[in-house]
């Protein structure tokens, strides 16, 4: 027994491949150790891999989302500006329209420039630019449209009234009478002696009642055979019977002496006589003319072209070198005022106006809230407007719509007859600032 114990012993020592060997705890232990240690190597190479991609698609993910929201905001901008810009269009529009509403109400309006105009919160108009441009009768203007403040959209337009038949497109218009006697005789030898004392009008002549043209020599026998031996001498021609173009019913042959129909009354509805604006002028008198406060007595009109206001009675008595726009607010008197040539000499007055000998050619447009009444008023060129019309010794005048329209738009009041404003015309469109 102790043999083969021992025997045993010994086979197990020299590793027989008899029976399995006991095994060697220190090397199972040593080889288990490496074993674990790669795989553990391996699990951690496995996740730092995995992190890296999962931090790479996080950045990616991050950068287009970015990347989008960079996109949708500016789109955003974009459609924002877009909607800015066509609110700022439609504010200047707004603006136009306001303008042309303004002037259709009243000619003489002027809008406040660069001062915005508020339509909504953060939403405003203003008026850069306001021009009336008397030779081609149009307004131009500039409107712009303003949000939160920023000018954003300029529209430069322009828009023309237009008078259709207005009171101003008479030679004469009264809204009773009107009454126009010459001796009938055309007396020229300048520069001696230049007296129209015949009647020939051209141009359209309405009354609310009455029209009276008539020739003296046609009523008085004695008058007749003088003017007659005047004439022959050469010195006077016999003017023939009262001429209106374009106004009466019933027209005459010029040349017929003896057929004269002293009545002529135009076929028309009523036509409203203007009425003249005397706050408009008397600011602008302040502002850039001259200013009186009471009666005037006028011998001499400073600078070439002035304005002058009369907070009372005016009189005039020499205008030699100068254009003058008269102003009243009570009557007018016009007396002497020889000159050679052609004066602009524009009166309106709230009261009466008077004109005794006026030599030359006046241009212009006389307004009286009463009566206009002259002796020897020589050629008139523009339009008279007043309540009766009564003039004597004859007058050559012409309606003349360069002058009417020429003289200032503050001549356009309410009561001036139909005021037709055409739409506004878009001319440009100023790249927004």
């Amino acid at each position: 027994m102790g043999v083969k114990i021992q025997d045993r012993e010994n086979d197990h020592r020299a590793g027989s491949r008899s029976g399995p060997a006991a095994p060697d705890h220190r090397a199972g232990s040593s080889s288990g150790v490496r074993v674990s240690s790669c795989h553990r190597s391996a699990v951690l190479d496995n996740r730092g891999s995995a992190l890296v991609l999962a931090l790479a698609a996080l950045a990616l993910t991050a950068v287009l989302a970015v990347s989008l929201l960079q996109v949708a905001n500016n789109r955003w901008l974009a459609g924002k500006r877009a909607e800015n810009k066509l609110v700022a269009r439609y504010l200047a529009e707004a603006g136009l329209e306001r303008a042309v509403a303004e002037v259709r109400r009243d000619v003489a309006w002027t809008p406040p420039l660069g001062v915005a105009q508020e339509v909504a919160p953060g939403r405003e108009y203003r008026y850069d630019f306001w021009q009336w441009d008397g030779s081609s009768r149009v307004f131009r203007l500039t409107s712009t449209g303003l949000v939160a403040g920023r000018p954003l959209f300029s529209i430069a337009a322009e828009f023309k009234p237009s008078f259709t038949p207005g009171a101003l497109s008479y030679l004469l218009l009264a809204g009773d009478s009107i009454t126009v006697e010459g001796l009938g005789l055309k007396v020229s030898l300048p520069p001696l002696i230049d007296i129209p004392s015949f009647i020939d009008l051209e141009g359209r002549v309405h009354a609310g009642n009455t029209i009276t043209l008539r020739h003296l020599i046609e009523e008085n026998d004695f008058l007749r055979a003088l003017a007659t031996v005047i004439a022959g001498t050469g010195l006077a021609d016999i003017s023939g019977p009262p001429r209106v173009a374009a106004a009466s019913t019933d027209r005459n042959d010029p040349g017929d002496f003896r057929g004269f129909t002293p009545l002529q009354v135009e076929e028309a509805g009523t036509v409203a006589r203007p009425l003249v604006n005397l706050d408009y002028y008397r600011q602008a008198a302040k502002d850039f003319g001259t200013y009186y406060q009471g009666n005037k007595t006028i011998y001499t009109v400073a600078g070439r072209d002035s304005l002058v206001f009369v907070e009372g009675n005016a009189r005039v008595y020499s205008i030699w070198r100068n254009s003058l726009v008269l102003v009243a607010s009570g009557d007018v008197v016009l007396h002497d005022l020889t000159f050679s040539g052609t004066r602009r000499l524009t009166v309106l007055a709230g009261g009466n106006i008077e004109a005794t000998n006026l030599g030359g050619t006046i241009e212009g447009v006389w307004v009286a809230g009463g009566t206009i009444s002259g002796l020897n008023l020589s050629r008139f060129r523009g339009a008279m407007l007043a309540r009766t019309i009564d003039l004597h010794g004859g007058l050559q005048g012409i309606y003349d719509a360069g002058i009417v329209n020429g003289i200032t738009p503050g001549l356009y009041f309410e009561g001036s007859g139909p005021l037709a404003v055409a739409g506004w015309t878009e001319k440009s469109q100023p790249p927004g600032q």
